[in-house]
């Protein structure tokens, strides 16, 4: 989630976009794909002017926060809306990396290769580079099987599991492996400014003796 006074863009082709009414990101290790989605009145912001509509789904899209990128992907849905009080846009979409999420890779069996070939040839027809960090590949697999139906990102989490891997995005449309670095947290979390929001409860409900 973007915070307060954080600016947050949208570039489509070469034109950059802001202004928003509300926005949401989301990006977690556990989250192959980032998603990010934005509400805008009936006009927003190109360089400081106003404009209307021409953001539409299917289009490429970068998301900056401050002026980083977070997010490389597509626009997954545009959705104008009206009401008697308001009138606008909603924007959602993706990484590229959503591609591995909702398409099937193709049926077929690997001999001989690392955890890193394998991905690279389930990406390739996405035209997704993989890249590792800090990690060397781990072992090769005898045989690697991708069943029928199965989704890219589905047949990669099978092979993660057995050699101790993790994959996850760099919000640039490259996908990372590695493996969890070990040691302890040294910071400090704080209230207000690390944790923006929590809750608690003490419930006893649907307890029987």
């Amino acid at each position: 989630m973007a915070k307060a006074g954080e600016n947050v863009t949208l570039q489509v082709a070469d034109r950059i976009f802001s202004g928003w009414k509300s926005v949401s990101i989301q990006m977690s290790l556990e989250r192959l794909a980032g998603s990010f989605s934005v509400s805008a009145s009936e006009s927003w912001t190109e360089g400081g002017q106003l404009v209307t509509g021409p953001i539409r789904s299917g289009d490429g899209v970068a998301v900056s926060v401050d002026g980083e990128t977070v997010i490389t992907g597509y626009i997954d849905s545009a959705e104008p809306y009206y009401s008697t009080s308001d009138a606008g846009t909603r924007i959602r979409g993706r990484d590229r990396t959503a591609d591995l999420v909702d398409c099937s890779a193709d049926e077929q069996e690997i001999l001989g290769q690392r955890l890193p070939r394998i991905a690279e040839d389930l990406c390739k027809p996405f035209g997704i580079p993989v890249r590792v960090v800090g990690w060397d590949g781990g072992p090769a697999f005898a045989k690697y099987a991708v069943d029928p139906g199965e989704t890219v990102a589905r047949a990669l989490e099978d092979a993660c599991r057995q050699v101790g891997a993790m994959m996850w995005t760099d919000g640039l449309g490259t996908l990372l492996l590695g493996r969890p670095q070990g040691g302890a947290y040294a910071g400090t979390l704080r209230l207000g400014e690390h944790i923006i929001e929590a809750s608690g409860g003490d419930d006893h409900t649907n307890r029987f003796s």
